[in-house]
């Protein structure tokens, strides 16, 4: 007996329908949605995290002031008429003098800016120093040692007239060239540091 035409068809989408459940890929997503658990890591913007991304300033971050100068010093000397300061560029006279007994000495007047001077206009500054006479002929330096150097203006202090005793007669260095270096520190704030290394020819 031949079996019924609508039993055979009936079987047939009952077939399709099963094998659809189990093995049909799934349906098209939008590519714009990310997948499911893609965001479930990702943090919203707020409190921690701001709308730019980086991570929040809780005022610990150091920040570097740009209106600041950075420390510096500048070599001179104090004119012994006017009292006026002269700055010494580099390969210019430094007033080199004679003592009584024959032997030379240099007067040098430091400027500095890049230091804050205390309600009394003062900076205690450890100094360092050094005076290469003649290629290294004759080397003069003293241990670190603190001092105050004064505020004269405005963001300006100043080491007047330090004697430095270059240990000769003048005939042996007049019109010597000399390398004179100085190092300041600033005493309550060890980071601040300012340097000079200059040239000079030394005469009376």
């Amino acid at each position: 007996m031949r079996p019924h035409a609508g039993l055979g068809f009936i079987t047939l989408v009952l077939f399709a329908a099963w094998s659809g459940a189990g093995c049909m890929p799934p349906a098209t997503t939008d590519p714009n949605e990310p997948a499911p658990g893609a965001n479930e890591d990702m943090q919203e913007p707020g409190d921690d995290m701001p709308d730019d991304g980086m991570p929040a300033d809780d005022g610990d971050m150091p920040m570097d002031d740009p209106g600041e100068p950075a420390p510096a010093v500048e070599l001179g000397y104090t004119d012994d008429v006017t009292e006026a300061y002269v700055p010494v560029a580099a390969g210019e006279v430094m007033p080199l003098y004679q003592g009584f007994q024959g032997g030379s000495h240099i007067f040098v007047t430091l400027r500095a800016t890049g230091f804050e001077p205390d309600e009394s206009g003062q900076v205690a500054m450890v100094l360092s120093q050094r005076v290469t006479v003649n290629d290294g002929a004759r080397v003069l330096s003293d241990f670190p040692q603190e001092i105050s150097f004064s505020e004269v203006a405005d963001g300006v202090v100043e080491l007047r007239s330090r004697f430095i005793f270059l240990d000769a007669v003048t005939s042996d260095v007049e019109g010597a060239t000399a390398v004179i270096t100085f190092a300041l520190v600033d005493a309550d704030d060890p980071n601040r540091i300012a340097r000079i290394e200059q040239t000079v020819v030394l005469r009376r």
